[in-house]
């Protein structure tokens, strides 16, 4: 490829092509959400301190906090898919008719029971906080009027809810072993623009004091029903490719080519094992940059020692789990590969000083790159295409991740993402199925048939495994990922792993 100038020149046109392309019809593919986003997360953090201070809610001054800026995908689906479209659900976000994103702000104190949590529009508009209160812990027996009354005071004036827009619909209360009663109202909104779906407000009063204020969309059990049901036709799709994943890659490629491959004297587990290393330390790495979210899930009867060695523990399994997926998969697929296609570069070296200085290495390096373009300008014709001809859904996306500044290092855990899944689904997905079937093709004969089934088992496992993105119909990623999947499979076999590699990550 490297001699011929005409491929490059056709490739360079279609890679920047592409990227330019899909640049300017990503929006038109996708149903992206422009999002006013006024408040950040210190803004976030001083807003509820403020209005716990203010209010008295526990627990007091010592309180530790966590952030998260969280949305409601039940009912963003719902909307999509049953309440209009995404251009109803976009609207409705930015009209705040419904508040599907919103800051959350945990405080809480270790080993008390007493915490809140507090909620802020994107526009830091406060929406509503929930305050846990020990079981036992006093308070009177108030009647429901006096409670409504009381709930319907604070949702006015602490919180601007005009409640001439609502009807109540239900009520309940309960009674505590020390006398002291709790009361829960639920109000709809009279006006409904979401279709079926209904917009409430809950309220709960415990004893003689609101402890919590709730707006959210009451989706009805039939979509509930009918949406488990969809996701549950996704999780099939992936679980059946990664039971054959397990078991054609795993147990056959991994654990059989592995083997043969050492009784063979060709198993490369050095520089494997040295690539394992750094996988798993970058799992590490990314798991621990995460720690500010893990507090959100902190149950405050657990000492925080305690806790944070769990923490410790998991960042640990982490790394070794990385290590071990990787390490592996590295070893198989550069050993069955050298000994399959003996031309290929070898992934460890192909970046070294005497390599990485050659036509060869530029080559393939410029082709992972160039075929980017390729790839998105592919995305956005299947989205565009697949939404406007036949219908087909995927969710509404924002482009944007505020939580990761509340991580260590922002671009820690998105570049740790992307370059273990690009080097180890290349590994296990591409080399060992394509370079284990030209080595069978080798023992048993008709190799060019062996690596064409497996071929197309690869495309299609690596497809299906990644269906139980949220989508409909079903198999749309299963359909989507085709294509690309040969595309990943014909480079592997024409250039080895690099290229694929750069695309993939």
């Amino acid at each position: 490829m490297t001699r011929r100038s005409i491929l490059w020149f056709l490739l360079a046109v279609a890679g920047v092509g592409g990227a330019f392309y899909a640049r300017a019809e990503f929006p038109r593919a996708f149903s992206i959400l422009s999002l006013d986003l006024k408040m950040d997360r210190p803004a976030a953090l001083a807003a509820a301190e403020r209005l716990s201070t203010e209010r008295g809610w526990s627990p007091g001054a010592d309180a530790r906090t966590a952030v998260l800026f969280d949305f409601d995908d039940r009912a963003q689906t719902f909307i999509e898919l049953e309440g209009g479209g995404a251009e109803v659900f976009k609207q409705a976000v930015r009209d705040g008719i419904h508040h599907a994103y919103r800051w959350k702000v945990r405080r809480f104190a270790a080993e008390e029971i007493g915490e809140t949590t507090v909620e802020f529009a994107p526009d830091g508009t406060p929406l509503g906080f929930e305050e846990k209160v020990a079981e036992d812990a006093a308070g009177p027996a108030l009647v429901r009027d006096t409670a409504r009354q009381l709930a319907e005071q604070a949702a006015g004036a602490q919180w601007a809810v005009d409640l001439v827009d609502y009807t109540p619909i239900e009520a309940a209360e309960e009674t505590r072993p020390n006398g002291r009663v709790d009361h829960t109202f639920v109000y709809e909104a009279v006006d409904q623009p979401l279709g079926a779906g209904r917009l409430r407000l809950r309220m709960v009063v415990t004893g003689d004091r609101v402890t919590k204020l709730e707006r959210f969309l009451h989706v009805p059990e039939a979509f509930e029903r009918s949406y488990d049901e969809m996701r549950s036709s996704n999780e099939a799709i992936a679980e059946g490719a990664t039971a054959a994943m397990l078991v054609l890659y795993g147990v056959f490629g991994l654990g059989l080519g592995l083997i043969v491959m050492l009784r063979r004297k060709q198993l490369d587990w050095r520089p494997a094992a040295v690539v394992g290393v750094f996988f798993g330390l970058l799992a590490m790495a990314g798991v621990a940059n995460g720690m500010p979210f893990l507090w959100l899930s902190y149950d405050t009867s657990m000492p925080v020692s305690v806790f944070v060695l769990l923490q410790v523990a998991l960042v640990v399994v982490a790394g070794v789990a990385a290590f071990l997926q990787v390490g592996l998969s590295a070893a198989a697929a550069e050993s069955l590969t050298r000994a399959a296609f003996p031309s290929r570069p070898q992934i460890w070296r192909v970046w070294s000083r005497e390599a990485g200085s050659s036509k060869e290495t530029l080559g393939w390096t410029l082709l992972g790159y160039l075929l980017i373009g390729v790839f998105l300008a592919y995305m956005v014709t299947f989205y565009g295409l697949s939404r406007e001809w036949e219908g087909w859904w995927s969710p509404t996306d924002l482009l944007v991740q505020p939580n990761l500044f509340a991580t260590y290092f922002p671009w820690l855990s998105p570049v740790a993402g992307a370059l273990q899944a690009g080097f180890w689904e290349e590994c296990l997905f591409r080399a060992v199925p394509l370079a284990g079937a030209a080595l069978l093709g080798d023992r048993f004969g008709r190799r060019k048939l062996w690596i064409g089934a497996a071929f197309v088992i690869q495309a299609l496992v690596f497809a299906a495994a990644h269906a139980n993105y949220p989508a409909q119909p079903a198999y749309a990623r299963l359909v989507e990922l085709i294509l690309p999947s040969f595309l990943f499979g014909w480079v592997y076999l024409r250039h080895g792993l690099l290229p694929g590699i750069i695309l993939h990550a």
